[in-house]
């Protein structure tokens, strides 16, 4: 935590870094801002002697999992070996899923500032599940809020919301759709090299680089799911 403006911190054992930064708005006050994020992060840096290679900045939500800034932050550690830093938890992501997922990704290390570097997994799962309810708290005072405006007469919402809604469903089920045939072919190798499980399907395109659409290493669920998709398609097809 923060204790009267000054930084908890742990004796770090590691030469460079890649923070990243997190707003929902570009209107977040500057306790939450991008810049006061980047300057706290550079602090961090100075005080421990650490080589701050690059910050990242990205304005999306903390529910949404398939940020490509953040995606592309942790790709560029595990292949450079720089630790990923926030200044917090919340700024990684409100969700405890996700959290814990990317804590498993291989070659990869995360520095929280407010947890004083510790990444500690019970810790991780508390403070996530804190962020998580946080999120969900602002989505019920936001509907609120919502709710109110329209008992005052203010007219909202997106008078073609069916219709945008269709439309965004379906380039959901395209984008999926797309992903689990671009994996098709190696799905059907596998099989003729003698991978008949979902488990060994999965470690299979595990090794040979693949991930899933969130960047994630591959599970017998998540495979079973593809093989599934690509099931219904192929008897759309025929």
């Amino acid at each position: 935590m923060f204790a009267k403006g000054r930084f908890l911190f742990l004796d770090y054992v590691m030469t460079s870094a890649i923070g990243y930064c997190r707003v929902s708005t570009n209107k977040q006050g500057e306790g939450h801002s991008l810049d006061g994020q980047a300057y706290l992060l550079n602090q961090w840096a100075d005080t421990n002697d650490i080589d701050l290679v690059d910050i990242r900045q990205e304005v999306a939500s903390g529910g949404d999992c398939q940020r490509p800034i953040l995606l592309q932050a942790v790709e560029d550690c595990q292949t450079t070996g720089a630790r990923l830093v926030v200044v917090k938890l919340d700024r990684l992501a409100r969700d405890v899923g996700f959290i814990c997922e990317l804590l498993k990704t291989p070659k990869l290390n995360v520095d929280v500032i407010e947890l004083g570097g510790n990444c500690d997994p019970l810790v991780v799962h508390i403070f996530a599940s804190i962020a998580e309810h946080q999120r969900r708290y602002i989505s019920i005072r936001t509907k609120e809020g919502l709710r109110q405006a329209k008992r005052n007469g203010v007219k909202l919402g997106n008078p073609s919301w069916q219709s945008a809604l269709t439309t965004a469903n379906k380039k959901k089920t395209e984008n999926a759709n797309g992903f689990a045939l671009r994996l098709r072919p190696a799905l059907i190798a596998m099989g003729h090299m003698g991978h008949s499980t979902y488990a060994a399907k999965a470690r299979a395109l595990n090794e040979m680089g693949h991930r899933t659409r969130r960047g994630f290493k591959f599970h017998s669920a998540t495979v079973r799911n593809l093989e599934l998709r690509i099931s219904e398609m192929e008897a759309c097809d025929g």
